[in-house]
């Protein structure tokens, strides 16, 4: 079979060199433009082309830990006060108030280990996607199903963990978010559509219209919860929880990812990357692990 750029069974490695190589970019303008000397990428410098200053403790922020979910109370309160003030950029496209997806620590993270145990354990390249990609995973609190990722924090999932949520659900709502992430990185050299990226476009998912980039956003991250519930298909409870995703989006991930093609294509221009995202989410639909 041949190899996939974007997500599938054969993916190949130009997704973690561009993972790498955007990150060394973004190091190195954040030392030229900070006059400060980096060791290592986290998420908060992707802030540097739109501000003229991060504090130290994100600009040098790493976290030692075996998993990437964020549990420091204080690091999230600053973190929380900083996404409010002079990086409320990267809420502003949210809806409702920005204090809504601000930073805030859960006291029902326990679901978190057990619901990313089973996407590594789903398939190999959603394994090396997570891994290499995502570096921490930031709690919102509350007991509202909601999560976010940004342009402003590459590599970082923003996520509520309600009190009825199970690992099966969070797995695809964690899953959800890498989708964006990943096609964040290829935005990063890319602009996926030839043009038109605010044209409204039907969204499927949403039901309703949305800006062009935003559906395929939608559509994209549609693929990988897909895959997801196709690389699991032995285990019961997984596929209990894409039937539930399913529902969430008037079907089934796989009759809603039809649709949403089929809307993006009639109603969009791609770029050839764009073009071959396509087709390989296409392919993710013609997958038969049974």
């Amino acid at each position: 079979m041949s190899k996939t750029y974007f997500v599938g069974d054969h993916l190949n490695d130009d997704i973690f060199h561009l993972n790498s190589s955007l990150r060394e970019q973004t190091i190195k303008y954040s030392e030229e433009k900070f006059n400060v000397s980096i060791d290592n990428y986290n998420p908060w410098l992707c802030y540097a082309p739109v501000l003229n200053e991060i504090p130290k403790q994100f600009m040098y922020h790493q976290y030692n830990q075996s998993i990437p979910l964020i549990d420091d109370d204080l690091f999230i309160a600053n973190l929380a006060s900083f996404m409010l003030a002079d990086g409320s950029i990267a809420l502003d496209e949210l809806f409702g108030e920005n204090v809504l997806w601000a930073p805030s620590n859960s006291n029902n993270t326990d679901v978190y280990e057990s619901s990313v145990n089973l996407i590594l354990s789903s398939s190999k390249s959603i394994n090396q996607l997570f891994n290499k990609i995502i570096d921490f995973i930031i709690p919102l609190g509350g007991n509202i199903n909601r999560g976010y990722s940004s342009h402003f924090a590459r590599g970082t999932i923003f996520r509520s963990f309600p009190k009825c949520s199970n690992a099966s659900d969070m797995a695809f709502f964690i899953t959800h978010e890498l989708g964006h992430n990943i096609l964040m990185l290829w935005q990063s050299v890319d602009p996926i559509l030839s043009s038109g990226h605010s044209k409204p476009v039907f969204s499927q998912i949403r039901r309703e219209e949305r800006p062009a980039m935003q559906s395929f956003h939608a559509a994209f991250v549609l693929s990988y919860m897909l895959y997801l519930e196709k690389s699991t298909a032995s285990n019961t409870e997984m596929q209990e929880a894409a039937i539930r995703q399913g529902a969430s989006v008037n079907g089934t991930l796989e009759s809603a990812l039809t649709l949403a093609i089929d809307s993006i294509r009639k109603q969009c221009f791609m770029t050839e990357i764009g073009n071959q995202m396509l087709i390989e989410m296409e392919g993710i639909v013609n997958l038969d692990y049974r």
